[in-house]
């Protein structure tokens, strides 16, 4: 991982609304894991850095990857050489794919 690339990492991280994201998975009772239990604040922020790394890793010049677990979504775009990173908490979420003709 570049210098540049863990800065992005740890921007998010300082500035991620981390509180907000806990209070919703204890409220909910959001388990993680084989033992499940709602993580803590502590293993939340540590899979959000994997999660970046990963990403950051496997983005290929001009693309966009995304990778994502627990809520947790990462995604880094790369356009003309530079890599952009975002990190979200997903509740829900629903996107439709149409092949085909148009109705009428």
């Amino acid at each position: 991982m570049l210098i540049y690339e863990h800065n992005q990492c740890e921007e998010i991280i300082e500035n991620f609304n981390w509180d907000k994201v806990h209070k919703v998975m204890q409220h909910l009772n959001w388990e993680w894991g084989f033992n499940p239990k709602v993580p803590t604040l502590d293993e939340v922020k540590d899979k959000a850095r994997e999660l970046l790394k990963v990403c950051f890793d496997r983005c290929e010049t001009d693309s966009k990857y995304t990778t994502g677990t627990g809520g947790l979504e990462a995604t880094v775009i790369s356009e003309n050489g530079l890599k952009t990173a975002e990190l979200k908490f997903v509740l829900t979420e629903w996107e439709t794919h149409y092949h085909g003709e148009k109705w009428d």
